[in-house]
């Protein structure tokens, strides 16, 4: 089966939740219904924790990767890759469906991925999500 990484959302629940119903932003929303819809495993790519598993449970926070240089993204997605592989979810197929601030440090460490959202407008993420 596919596994999808989505981006976390910078828009929270007020209060502790699983991560799927914790991130309320609408990218987040319309990638975790398409990952749905097109039968992939969803796991969601958090600033703070790393990987989470959609039921994992964690209070809200304040952390966005716009907020860090850009050698801690790429330790960051070196940490995403590492939890990947202790998940063993390496030799799935995965899908990126995350914008261009989550999606790049993974793509050069995790090339095999695709990644349909990389290079789009916020209006083309909206359209290509919506299928």
């Amino acid at each position: 089966m596919t596994i999808s990484l989505i981006a976390c959302s910078r828009s929270k629940r007020l209060g502790a939740a699983v991560a799927r119903e914790l991130y309320q932003g609408e990218r987040f929303k319309r990638a975790y219904a398409y990952s749905l819809l097109h039968g992939y495993e969803p796991y969601i790519l958090s600033a703070k924790h790393g990987l989470l598993s959609s039921e994992q449970e964690i209070e809200p926070y304040d952390e966005s990767l716009a907020d860090i240089t850009q050698s801690a993204r790429h330790a960051w997605a070196e940490n995403i890759v590492s939890l990947l592989q202790k998940r063993g979810l390496m030799n799935r197929s995965i899908v990126v469906l995350a914008e261009d601030l989550y999606a790049l440090p993974l793509k050069s460490i995790l090339p095999n991925a695709s990644y349909p959202l990389l290079g789009l407008s916020e209006v083309e993420q909206r359209m290509f999500l919506s299928t």
